[in-house]
């Protein structure tokens, strides 16, 4: 027994159907042997006709838009583009956001070239921003993104800051590899 009918044998089954005015039993009893060829065939016209609905669906959808097939590409396009460049300023404005909150932390940011002084965090501000962020509430109209962010937000109580000179810091950071 094949999983599918052959296309003779669908054929015959619609052409029965059609000419019979849509009877049910004449169809199923006239060139059916089993249950399981009613079931394939069924099987095979619901797939037909879910198509045959979501292409009319379509037809219709297109046929009825105030737009026309251009101003549809045109704002095809326009949508792609928005969530590019929304992605890419979304990703832009987290990372200074991000910078700023650990700028506060240590007293400079990433790539800076002229540190004149640098923040020593405290060990109380090391378990504010190192614990786990699970059960905060979120603020209909403001929320924290981290630990970072949330100690960020606060007027920290304890470190210190330290002068430091411009002349020692290092500008390479690599650590030396082998014997001295």
């Amino acid at each position: 027994m094949t999983m599918f009918p052959n296309m003779k044998t669908v054929f015959n089954l619609l052409q029965i159907l059609l000419l019979n005015g849509g009877n049910y039993p004449l169809f199923v009893g006239a060139m059916c042997k089993g249950t399981e060829d009613v079931q394939q065939v069924s099987g095979w016209l619901l797939i037909a006709l879910v198509a045959v609905i979501f292409f009319l669906i379509l037809c219709v959808a297109r046929c009825c838009s105030p737009l026309t097939y251009l101003h549809l590409r045109y704002w095809t396009s326009y949508v792609n583009n928005e969530q590019t460049l929304f992605e890419q300023a979304a990703d832009q404005h987290s990372k200074v956001y991000a910078m700023q909150n650990i700028k506060k932390f240590f007293g400079f940011s990433p790539g800076s070239k002229n540190i004149s002084e640098i923040r020593i965090p405290s060990r109380n501000d090391w378990k504010t921003i190192s614990g786990l962020d699970l059960l905060k509430v979120v603020n209909l109209d403001y929320c924290h993104y981290s630990l970072l962010h949330a100690w960020a937000d606060e007027e920290p109580t304890d470190g210190k800051v330290i002068s430091i000179d411009v002349g020692q810091v290092p500008t390479d950071t690599t650590l030396p590899v082998g014997p001295s």
